[in-house]
This record gives structure tokens, sequence and C-alpha cells, in this order.
């Protein structure tokens, strides 16, 4: 008998693998009157149903439903009368009852399916219907404007749906890529400021040099086409007013190994005498002179010797001295008359004094020949009659085919940096080699790594792009600048794209976005 209107009519389990039975408890009245789902599937095979009409029933499965399988139990009850009384009949309490449970049991089941169906709140005012419209494939269920009844939506929801995730997945990939090329930008804007720095600081140490190197170079090939005769290493003397070639004065000048490789390594195997610095510094503070040439092997560098002038007098063999000097003639006289009568060297000393000569008063009067002549002067140097000659030593002479063979190819590589030719400079260091800017404000600037950068005007929402120079590939990377004002200009890549990408141009897309803004092109170029 069924007490109360409110007895659920369905159950749920999940199977474990191992349970077979599974037991409900609202009535039915035969085997029937049940619907078993394994899943979303219904099932009418595979198990038995044994009822009780007290405590309801179970169904019995042949194997266990397979671990985490959705079982649902549900009545189903077909909607009937089950017994007809007869008039005058039999009115028996167990037929009469057997006939209101059942009753009672479909109004449970209904109660449940309403329960499972669609309706609006009491409180909702004005006619609304629930009614469905007619199918169609690929809609959603939408109010109308009314809001008082279901229609189909107008555009397939399926479709839409595929759409909106592949343009937000394209929206992913193109703002990742959007981030990158602007990451490469900024590395390859930071790389090329550094490359001109770097050209920049080499041109300005060429150029400095330069002017240096020409004299250098004028001199080097006045050594190797007129070298002297004679030993590196030899001193001489010369009458000339000018170092002869291949020579430098012993003027204790210093020189590297770079400039003179052969003298050095003479130096070096002790072929000529040498000392060092310090010894050389002191003994020409000393002495004035030092006839030694110094070395200083950890700096590469030496220090030719320094030697006094030598002086042939007239009729004497030549021999090393300073000029000569002629102290100053000085004396006294006394005559025995006073007067002031002198000229010359002669001049008036003193009167009336005793005269040194005893003869009486008078005045004393001197001689000083410097009054007369400044030559005659205490310390001062005179030249006398002589042939003056310079001592030189022999750096590099025509017989020292390696040092000429290596002075040729100093030469050389003057030669290339007096013309500042670029392509001296070092492989790591990339340089501008062809550049253009255009009056309508697209340029290029083309490196000798073959690196191409381009750009130009955009102020058209769509359009096709011709470069001014081609690609190597269709690797090369675009992006966009928009100006903002007449100060700066920032990355603005919002609603812009570039497609159809060849190794001449591309096609480009600004969307809705106007505003005057240009393209810039970085790549490897053909």
């Amino acid at each position: 008998m069924v007490e109360n209107t409110k007895q659920t009519t369905v159950i749920h389990f999940v199977a474990d693998g191992e349970v077979r039975e599974f037991h409900f408890n609202f009535q039915i009245f035969e085997a029937g009157d049940i619907d078993v789902y394994l899943d979303e599937k219904l099932t009418d095979t595979g198990y038995n149903v044994s009822v009780d009409e007290e405590i309801g029933g179970k169904v019995i499965f042949n194997q266990p439903p397979a671990n985490g399988t959705r079982i649902t139990i549900i009545r189903n009850l077909d909607i009937k009368r089950t017994s007809d009384f007869q008039e005058g009949g039999a009115f028996r309490a167990k037929v009469i009852n057997h006939e209101l449970d059942y009753q009672v049991a479909t109004l449970q089941q209904l109660d449940e399916k309403i329960n499972r169906s669609m309706i609006y709140p009491p409180y909702v005012q004005g006619e609304v219907s629930t009614s469905l419209p007619l199918p169609s494939s690929g809609k959603a269920l939408v109010w109308n404007q009314q809001a008082t009844a279901l229609v189909n939506s107008s555009i397939n929801v399926d479709n839409t749906i595929e759409e909106v995730t592949s343009l937000k997945n394209a929206a992913q990939t193109y703002a990742l890529q959007t981030q990158q090329n602007a990451q490469q930008v900024s590395e390859y804007l930071s790389q090329s400021t550094e490359i001109f720095q770097q050209v920049s600081q080499k041109a300005e140490d060429v150029s400095d040099c330069a002017e240096v190197v020409k004299q250098d170079k004028e001199q080097v090939k006045e050594y190797v086409q007129l070298a002297s005769y004679g030993n590196i290493g030899d001193i001489k003397y010369t009458s000339r007013t000018d170092v002869p070639n291949g020579g430098a004065w012993c003027d204790g000048a210093e020189y590297t190994q770079t400039q003179f490789p052969d003298i050095y390594q003479m130096l070096i195997d002790n072929k000529l005498q040498k000392t060092d610095y310090s010894t050389f510094n002191n003994t020409v503070s000393s002495k004035g002179s030092c006839g030694f040439f110094a070395l200083d092997a950890s700096a590469k560098k030496f220090k030719v010797p320094l030697l006094k002038e030598v002086y042939v007098k007239l009729g004497q063999t030549p021999s090393m001295f300073g000029a000569e000097s002629l102290p100053n003639i000085t004396g006294e006289f006394a005559v025995r008359f006073d007067t002031d009568f002198a000229k010359g060297a002669f001049y008036k000393k003193s009167s009336g004094a005793a005269a040194t000569s005893g003869v009486g008063t008078g005045t004393i009067n001197g001689f000083d020949a410097s009054r007369s002549s400044s030559t005659y002067k205490s310390g001062v140097k005179v030249n006398p009659d002589h042939v003056v000659y310079r001592a030189y030593v022999v750096l590099f002479t025509k017989s020292a085919e390696v040092s000429m063979a290596q002075t040729q190819e100093f030469m050389t590589a003057l030669g290339g940096k007096i013309n500042v030719d670029l392509s001296n400079i070092p492989n790591n260091v990339d340089f501008v080699t062809e550049s253009k800017i255009n009056s309508d404000g697209s340029f290029y600037r083309k490196y000798k790594s073959g690196w191409l950068e381009q750009g130009g005007s955009l102020n058209t929402i769509e359009g096709t792009v011709t470069l001014l120079k081609p690609y190597k590939d269709t690797k090369y990377i675009v992006t966009r600048l928009l100006r903002e004002d007449t100060t700066q200009a920032q990355l603005y890549n919002k609603n812009f794209s570039y497609f159809n990408i060849t190794t001449t141009g591309f096609n480009i897309r600004n969307y809705q976005e106007t505003r005057d803004s240009v393209w810039l092109a970085c790549g490897q170029g053909a």
C-alpha cells in the first residue's frame, strides 16, 4: 500500500565492479514497472527484477556492472485502470486498495517527471508559453524579444563556438608572436646601437692616426727605397744637417720592436753594447751622454745612444769635445794725471788712490774685454773654426732583406689604415654599407653582414606593401610603430596584422585603426 504521494520513484547507484544486487524502496506491481539505465543507456537485458510490494524490490544483474558505472532505476507504470467494478458486483477492499495504490503510484511518477520539466514561477505576470519550437539543427533555444516564448536562435551555435574558439586561439598565437617580434626588434635595435658605437669609435681611432700614419708611410717608404749602406747597429758620423736614410740621430730617442725588429733582436742577442733604462738615464744625467743602447725587453722597446757632437778643428784630427769658451780678460793700470777719457775695453775705475806703479797719486783705470765684445764673457761657449759632425746609428740597411720585407709588410698595413678601409675592421663589427631615404619617408639600411632594415608610412586600413629591397626568405619580422605625437613613438600592434608574405612584399591590415603610423621590417637581405 502506497503511504504518501511524496514517495520517490527513482534511485541512483555507482557500481564498484563487484556488487550485483541493487535495492529500490518504491512500490511496483510487477517486474516490468521499472526502467534500468547504465550510464545514459536504457537497457532491458542482463538482469532480473525481484518484486516486494511492501518494500519495493531489487535489480539483480547477471554480471556485476563495471566499476564506476552510473546505475539509474526509475518507476515507469502504464497509466491505466487495473480493475473494473461491475454494477451490483462484489466490492472487495483488497481490489479497491490495489486500484488506489496503482493510481497514486502513477501520480507520483507524473510528479517526478514534472519536477524534471521546465516551468516558470507562479508570480510571472502575463502569458508565457513554454512550448518548444520545431527542432532546428545547430540552433539554440532563446527567449523572443517580448520574453513570452522560446524560439530557435538565428545563428548556428556550434559553428559560432568553433569560430570563437578559433579566433581566441588565433588571437593568443598572434599576441605571443607580436610579443616575440617586439622583443626581437628591441634586441636588434640595441645591437644596432652598439654596433654603430663600435664603428664610430673605430672610425675615430682610424681618423686620429691617419695623419701620423701618412707621415710614417712616407718615412718608411724613403727608408726602403734609399736605405744607407752599412751594418745594422753601426754608429756613424755625418756633417749633414738631416739624418741619413736608414739611420736615426744618436739623441737617446726611444723606439719599439715593431718599428725596428732587426736591431731589437740584435740587442736581445747581445750583439750590441747595451745597458738598462735606469743606468742609461743616470749616465746621461751625470755625464751628459751615454754610448750604450738602453733595452727594456719587458716593454719591447729600446733607446739609441746619446752622443755629443764632434768638432774637427783646422789642422787637427777629429775629436769629441765641447765648444771652447774664452774667459774674460781684465786688468788695471794707473797714470800720473787725472782724465775722464776712456774707450772700448778701457774705463775709469777710481781716482785719488795710490798708483800701483808707485809713481805717485793719480787715477786707477781698468781693462775689461767684455766691454767691447760679449764673446769674452765667463762661461760663454764660442765655436772655433771647425766642421761639426753628428753621430747617428744605422737602424736598417739594404743588406737586411728580412728587415725590408717586414718594413714593406708594415707599409701595406699602414696603407689600409690611411685610406680608412673598413674592410680591415674585425668581422664581429657590423656597419652600414648601403642606405637610402626617399621623399615619402620610406627607407632601407643594409649592413655588411647582410642584415636589412627597411620601413615606410601606413595610413590605410588595408593594402599591399612592396619592399624596397628583397629579403633572403620570408622569416623577416614586420612590426608597426604608431605615431602618438611629434616627439615620441611607441610600439603599437593592436588590430594590426600582415600576411601573404613573400621575399619582396606582404599584405597589411589595420582593421579599424587608421591613425598615421609606420611599419618596420627586419631580417636577412637577399
